[in-house]
């Protein structure tokens, strides 16, 4: 069980354009706009939709509108020019990685003309039935032709990494490929053929665990979502000491989670079980109450409780407010 505190080795990411496979072999950080000789034997390019145009600063109003889009549930916020869009909208945007499909999250809000707000994108438009059909067959990343294919290649060039999704662009313009792998992976080749077949760019993209998680958006043993898929904007480091502070079972099968590492539901309270522990005499303090004095031999620190043992053998549970004195020095 680890602690969710370090971030994978030698990440890498890499983007190839559709001619690079007939070229010189590329490098992990190749410029997109390489590209080599045709080959006629080659598939026919896809059709892909025309680029967006440039951006045109704004003479009118500017409103800030929070998305959350792309399979890995990215958050952003995006420049609209109208306040026609409402929550939960799905809209066609134009991102830092393309044209792809956008959730509103929260309704547009009027940007100060002097605002250095630096958005993710902007809105195009409301997305229409024509542009949520043309998306839907992209909308699982195990069931596509791309991720098939990526799985047959990567095991024959035996290559030490495991594919995890495919996000395909709403724009065609990119593919996007997530797998997991402990060290670094000379992945051109693969690359190279995957640049063949589809004739759009490619992107290769390695990943932790939890963004493993987070992409296959299953769920956990609490019966909801995972978080990470549903409700995180980012990952927090969670440490085991969160969970001794909310005297949780330290079974790494109850504490984990679908990552194998430790649930990020233990931040949640963590920051109330600390205040309200203060609270608390330390266990090993003798304290007064109406029964006696006694020694602390358990506390209950959501109910606010501590349990004595009295000079009689007896064990009393009496709650923090009825102590009469405590030392001054507690223990932790």
């Amino acid at each position: 069980m680890n602690e969710n505190t370090e971030k994978p080795e030698g990440q890498q990411e890499s983007t190839s354009s559709p001619d690079e496979g007939q070229g010189q072999q590329p490098e992990a950080q190749d410029s997109p706009d390489e590209s080599g000789p045709s080959n006629s034997d080659d598939p026919e390019p896809r059709e892909q939709e025309p680029a967006p145009p440039e951006p045109v600063a704004p003479t009118g109003p500017r409103y800030r509108v929070h998305l959350r889009y792309g399979e890995m549930r990215l958050y952003g916020d995006f420049l609209a020019e109208t306040m026609s869009y409402k929550k939960r909208d799905t809209c066609v945007v134009t991102s830092e990685r393309g044209v792809e499909i956008g959730e509103v999250l929260l309704p547009p809000v009027l940007e100060p003309k002097n605002s250095q707000t630096v958005f993710h994108g902007e809105i195009l438009r409301h997305a229409s039935q024509e542009d949520l059909a043309r998306a839907k067959p992209f909308g699982k990343t195990n069931a596509t032709d791309e991720y098939q294919y990526c799985k047959e290649r990567i095991a024959s060039h035996d290559l030490a990494m495991k594919l995890v999704g495919v996000e395909h662009l709403f724009g065609g313009g990119k593919v996007i490929f997530y797998f997991v792998s402990e060290n670094r992976v000379d992945f051109r080749t693969l690359v190279r053929d995957l640049a063949k077949r589809y004739r759009t760019r490619i992107e290769m993209k390695q990943i932790g665990v939890r963004d493993e998680a987070k992409l296959l958006g299953c769920m956990n043993n609490c019966g909801q979502t995972l978080c990470c898929r549903s409700v995180l904007k980012s990952f927090a480091p969670v440490t085991m000491k969160m969970a001794k502070n909310q005297q949780l079972p330290l079974d790494p099968a109850r504490i984990s989670g679908r990552c194998g590492r430790l649930k990020c539901c233990l931040r949640y309270e963590d920051e109330t079980y600390t205040k309200l522990r203060k609270q608390l005499p330390g266990k090993g303090t003798t304290v007064s109450s109406k029964d006696g004095s006694g020694r602390v031999v358990d506390r209950d620190i959501l109910a606010q409780r501590v349990t004595l043992s009295l000079p009689n053998g007896k064990r009393v549970s009496i709650p923090c407010s009825s102590i009469r004195s405590t030392p001054a020095k507690k223990e932790s």
